[in-house]
């Protein structure tokens, strides 16, 4: 049989593959089936296959929690197993010598055997786990004080998304509490 190229995204949507319509043209482009008004199912598979190698380079982040934070890794686990979830390059769960991870949740991993996301763990703290990390990638997870784009966007975005009231509130402290309902807060954040 054969596929309509018009029918195409949503065949595509219809089978849960993500893609871009612009990632959609450019592999139909780089199978040279640009302008074929109908497509064999073979056609339409190379089309699958082109969109997934699209999204392969894409650099996925990698969870860096503590080993005492099993409600991070269950989470995420349970999270990652939704579609609306982003996809996570894995888990790694720090300082495990000092929190060891306990059998039942070596028991719930077992369980959940169909998981795709890999659990690392190391006997390394958590900020030195980050910056060995980094470090792979030529990246400095410090915030240095010659770094002055990186600080320009810190306190543009502080300018931007925190209140005046919030950060007199910090200034003055305490003594000057106000009581706000939890709908009240909520319109303060969307404001």
């Amino acid at each position: 049989g054969t596929i309509r190229s018009t029918e195409l995204p949503f065949l595509l949507n219809s089978v849960d593959v993500d893609f871009s319509h612009e990632g959609l043209h450019l592999a139909i482009q780089r199978l040279g089936l640009a302008g074929v008004p109908e497509m064999t199912f073979q056609n339409f598979l190379d089309v699958v296959r082109g969109l997934q190698e699209e999204l392969q380079p894409k650099s996925f982040p990698l969870v860096v929690s503590s080993a005492s934070r099993i409600d991070i890794l269950l989470s995420l686990i349970v999270a990652c197993r939704t579609k609306a979830f982003p996809p996570i390059a894995g888990i790694l769960l720090t300082d495990t010598q000092r929190y060891p991870i306990p059998p039942e949740v070596h028991h719930i991993l077992d369980a959940l055997s169909s998981n795709t996301i890999p659990v690392l763990t190391t006997t390394v703290d958590t900020w030195s786990a980050t910056e060995r990390v980094h470090g792979l990638h030529g990246l400095s997870p410090r915030l240095l004080p010659s770094a002055t784009a990186k600080l320009q966007n810190v306190a543009d975005s502080f300018a931007r998304y925190c209140s005046p009231v919030f950060i007199e509130a910090l200034v003055r402290g305490k003594d000057t509490r106000e009581d706000i309902s939890s709908r009240q807060f909520m319109h303060a954040i969307a404001q």
